[in-house]
């Protein structure tokens, strides 16, 4: 279909555009040409078996890839025989992967949602799909049944979207209902707050956030757009 046509996701990595599809599938442009995915020119395409949730550059030359059902490294190895690149493909973290739109550039460890709450790359390597661990077992009550996807699940309550807050260590999650999870890291253990994203008097009217974005401007300071 058209809707599958369209990469869901984008990072750029070793000069290259990739592009995540739902189908599971990842697209790798020419070395420095991103509008370019000629085989010939060395751009390729590989497959994940499940549908491709995030990407993320994590450290030195290897780039992360979240999955619904698991997390996969892809990293680059120098060339084979004939001169084309060669590509090393792991499975980071299998069985447990990323929900949507929720992987965001942490530092050392991507942090992101699964579901089982709030988590980094280090601490799903470590523990899998278990529930300890998770940065936000304070609340787990409150957040699994929004995480768990199911017919007996109000659609409105579901994660929509991540952000990151440097200037304040948090981690953000945004929900559909406008409702918003702040993790505030650096202390013993993370601080969780939750926000109701008003936008008048009535408990209706509320910020409907589609997706998020944040930078630093010229002076340093956050700047989250949703």
């Amino acid at each position: 279909s058209i809707d599958l046509d369209k990469p869901r996701h984008l990072e750029v990595w070793q000069f290259r555009l990739c592009l995540g599809y739902k189908w599971g599938e990842m697209a790798v442009s020419q070395g420095g040409d991103p509008t370019s995915f000629d085989g010939t020119l060395n751009a390729w395409i590989t497959g994940f078996g499940s549908p491709i949730t995030g990407l993320q550059k994590l450290n030195g030359q290897t780039l992360g890839v979240f999955c619904e059902d698991s997390v996969y490294s892809v990293t680059a190895g120098g060339t084979d025989g004939i001169g084309n690149p060669f590509y090393d493909q792991q499975v980071l973290v299998p069985k447990v992967g990323a929900l949507e739109y929720t992987v965001q550039d942490a530092g050392n460890s991507p942090m992101y949602v699964d579901p089982r709450g709030v988590t980094d790359l280090d601490t799903t390597s470590n523990y899998g799909d278990f529930q300890m661990g998770r940065m936000s077992n304070a609340v787990h009550r409150w957040l699994l049944p929004r995480l768990r996807r199911t017919l007996s699940t109000p659609k409105e309550n579901h994660v929509v979207a991540t952000t990151v807050a440097r200037a304040k260590n948090q981690f953000r999650v945004y929900f559909a209902d406008g409702h918003r999870m702040s993790v505030t890291l650096g202390g013993e253990r993370p601080q969780i707050t939750r926000q109701f994203l008003y936008t008048g008097g009535r408990k209706n009217q509320y910020i409907r956030v589609l997706n998020t974005e944040a930078d630093i401007d010229s002076l340093y300071r956050d700047r989250v757009f949703f």
